[in-house]
């Protein structure tokens, strides 16, 4: 006999569950008498009979039943649960509620399902939003980039990077990319040939130059706090990605691509003498048009 069974009704309008299963409950004496979360639970149930109580529990037992049933015919219990586990991390990290199914995302990317994923992204998002318009396109789901270099002797800690992208894709305007350098980076293959094309780097060469750079010094090297290393190592990656990033497509569409940089320089010279939202606002308008639909 089967601990549970399932049947559709007979005038087919109902899915019923039944489950039996023997319970041992009582609710009077012992824990009731001297537990706070008992005596509350039993109070938010109605003040419910042994028998209730026992029903109560049976039927919370059938509907995980379920549940367990339905994951191992969809998706399988391991994926189910990380994706639970996932959102319960990014609403334990304080992500509002229109942005979690994206931080999940996110942190499933990365394959690093925690409260520092989570918050990480959101920053990002914060930094995207306070230096872009309010229009309709930019509430869809951003595209991510992300880049983690491991601690080695020249770095106190891991160097990490995220930048969101609000991307102009052609037919695919609604799909968001996350693309990554890292060491065990999962990706599409969509994802990695297109990383492939943008940067054409991979994470052993990205690392090693960058150690390179930090072994360049013009001055005597003193004493420097961490959060200034990471910072200075955060600007020399940012140059690398944008020059290579600059070679790769100067070589796709050289005239496109020169432009595109003249514009850029212009209006970050435009932002040093005024940086006003409205001037800003235009500026990333201007940027956005020398863009071509892909």
């Amino acid at each position: 006999m089967p601990l549970t069974r399932y049947k559709i009704s007979q005038d087919g309008q109902f899915f019923e569950g039944r489950i039996e299963l023997p319970l041992s409950v009582g609710t009077k004496g012992g824990a009731f008498e001297t537990n706070p979360s008992y005596i509350n639970t039993h109070s938010i149930l109605g003040f419910p009979t042994s028998v209730e109580l026992a029903q109560i529990m049976a039927s919370v037992g059938l509907a995980q039943n379920l549940a367990a049933i339905r994951a191992l015919s969809v998706e399988g219990i391991q994926r189910g649960h990380m994706n639970l586990h996932a959102k319960n991390v990014a609403i334990q990290a304080g992500v509002p509620s229109e942005n979690v199914t994206e931080v999940v995302e996110f942190m499933k990317m990365r394959n690093q399902i925690n409260t520092k994923a989570a918050q990480l992204y959101m920053k990002s998002k914060d930094l995207f939003k306070m230096n872009q318009t309010r229009s309709k396109t930019q509430q869809r789901e951003l595209s991510s980039f992300y880049v983690e270099i491991k601690k080695d002797s020249l770095l106190p800690e891991p160097l990490l990077l995220t930048i969101l992208l609000d991307c102009k894709t052609g037919s695919h305007q609604q799909k968001a990319f996350h693309l990554a350098i890292e060491k065990g980076a999962k990706l599409t293959n969509e994802e990695a040939s297109l990383l492939k094309y943008l940067i054409g780097k991979d994470y052993d060469w990205i690392a090693s130059f960058l150690s390179l750079m930090q072994s360049i010094a013009y001055t005597k090297r003193v004493p420097v706090k961490k959060d200034m290393v990471l910072s200075q190592c955060r600007f020399k990656l940012l140059t690398i990605l944008a020059n290579v990033l600059t070679t790769h497509l100067l070589q796709f569409d050289g005239e496109a691509t020169t432009g595109f940089v003249r514009v850029l320089v212009s209006n970050l010279d435009r932002w040093q003498t005024d940086k006003s939202k409205k001037t800003q606002d235009q500026a990333y308008s201007e940027i956005r048009s020398c863009i071509p639909e892909a």
